[in-house]
């Protein structure tokens, strides 16, 4: 056994196997091996995990349960296997419905496809696959959420450029699947996209050969998370095309909101009009971080995501609110094209890039945070979804930190802490932060870790003023507003 009663290696049978070995395949006269290889039984565990406080950690310990503790599933008598089939049936009338809807919601071979928690009520249409939310703290309706809409694209890795006639696509429904766990219901809804295979030669129209697009679209929930996560897959072989994924809001706002690089922009919805002189051709789509959100002040929609960076605001064709874009694919097969009609010459090389037409199975994840008032109310739980947690595994042992703590303690929340990192010079770490509001803030900060002294400094870490440290073991100091922060601790 290479493994020893604890699950780790054991090297010295490990070594005694491999001499063993080397000393076989020494010999001429063996021409065939037999390696019998057993793999250990291990179980994949899913939870919620308790709160954990900020820029900070918790311990979990993680034991087998005995046996009389588990429950395992019962094997049905041979004498009522007979009757199984009956009892589906039953199970999937009305009558059928109303017993099981006392256990939990059913949810059969047919609509609705629901899941909620204590904070929405998710629904998947059967038809075109698009999602219904009802935020039961607001009592505000979405509709139309997560819609796939492809159209072509002429253009190169740097600018966008739609068709002179393009062909829009949207997804058929293969089916949806419901996963009504206590912890974690989900459902996922598959879709195929017929799309056409690439440009046509001319690159004013798409090609009249198609090819299959299978997504994937996983809604989940959890609870004491006001969010709703979705992990989309996509598998793509069409070139010349874009894919972005719709959120619709039934409130139109001249303006909207987008996490940018130590600020929340805000940037009018639409685009202006071209100037004389410009290079290039106004686009609706800019860049985002963690976040984008449209609200009217008293309810609003924000779209999270990790790690997708180009999103569009746009003004529904009926007029009736807006509707937010997100970006999933954009397959081109040039780094730069001087043919462009939404840009004048090239922006880098004309090199070709087969790579960027982005063959393959892809995978994207966002979330839908629907909530009152504006984004301040929500962007928080948009950051902790762009920084998972972090899990470590280890023995246990003895150490010199409780069971659960935090690095680092501060106050307001309206100081957004960006950075906690080595100093690029000398002994000590760095604390950086912005302050997202108008207003002068005063800020307490208090670090897990002894500290010698504290100084204000700038971005390159130049000291500017001395701190002095208080009582309780932490540092103050005044914030404008939209203004960054730096905080250089030596230890």
């Amino acid at each position: 056994a290479v493994l020893d009663s604890e699950g780790e290696p054991n090297l010295e049978q490990w070594q005694k196997a491999e001499e063993l070995l080397a000393l076989n395949e020494g010999d001429h006269e063996i021409t065939k091996f037999q390696i019998r290889a057993h793999t250990p039984r291990t179980s994949k565990i899913r939870f919620v995990s308790p709160k954990i406080p900020a820029f900070g950690w918790q311990t979990l310990w993680v034991r087998q349960m005995d046996e009389r503790e588990t429950d395992t599933p019962k094997e049905i008598p041979l004498f009522l296997k007979p009757l199984l089939p009956l009892a589906m049936k039953v199970a999937q009338t009305s009558l059928g419905e109303k017993v099981l809807g006392s256990l939990g919601r059913w949810q059969g071979d047919k609509p609705p496809y629901v899941i909620e928690n204590e904070y929405y009520l998710v629904e998947a249409s059967p038809s075109d696959g698009t999602v219904t939310l009802h935020d039961k703290k607001t009592g505000a309706i979405f509709t139309g959420l997560n819609q796939f809409v492809d159209g072509g694209d002429a253009g190169d890795t740097y600018n966008y450029s739609p068709l002179e006639k393009d062909t829009f696509v949207t997804p058929t429904v293969k089916g949806v699947d419901v996963f009504l766990d206590r912890v974690n219901p989900s459902m996922t809804v598959h879709y195929s996209m017929k799309l056409p295979a690439a440009l046509s030669a001319d690159r004013k129209t798409r090609s009249k050969q198609f090819i299959e697009m299978p997504i994937q679209s996983r809604l989940s929930l959890l609870p004491g998370v006001q969010r709703v996560d979705i992990r989309t897959t996509v598998e793509n072989q069409a070139k010349d095309h874009r894919l972005r994924v719709h959120f619709p809001a039934s409130f139109g706002r001249p303006e909207a909101h987008y996490d940018g690089h130590f600020e929340v922009v805000r940037r009018p919805v639409g685009v202006p009009e071209k100037g004389k002189e410009w290079v290039e051709t106004p686009r609706p789509e800019v860049p985002q971080r963690a976040f984008t959100d449209v609200s009217n002040g008293e309810v609003g929609l924000m779209i999270a995501n990790r790690g997708l960076p180009e999103v569009a605001v746009l003004d529904r064709v009926n007029g009736k609110g807006d509707e937010i874009a997100l970006t999933l694919l954009r397959c081109v097969g040039w780094l730069s094209r001087g043919d462009l009609p939404v840009r004048q010459g090239h922006a880098g090389p004309a090199l070709e890039t087969p790579d960027a037409q982005m063959p393959g199975k892809w995978t994207f994840e966002y979330a839908i945070l629907p909530h009152k008032g504006d984004w301040q109310e929500v962007c928080r739980e948009a950051y902790a979804y762009q920084t998972r947690l972090r899990a470590i595994e280890t023995s246990l042992h003895t150490g010199g930190l409780p069971k659960e703590g935090a690095f680092l303690t501060h106050s307001p929340k309206d100081f957004e802490v960006s950075a906690i990192k080595p100093a690029e010079q000398g002994e000590g770490w760095i604390v950086r932060g912005v302050n997202l509001t108008d207003e002068i803030l005063q800020v307490w900060i208090k670090p897990l870790a002894p500290f010698s002294s504290a100084h204000r400094v700038n971005l390159a870490e130049d000291v500017e003023a001395k701190l002095d440290s208080l009582a309780d073991g932490g540092v103050q100091f005044k914030v404008k507003g939209y203004q960054i922060a730096s905080i250089l601790f030596r230890p």
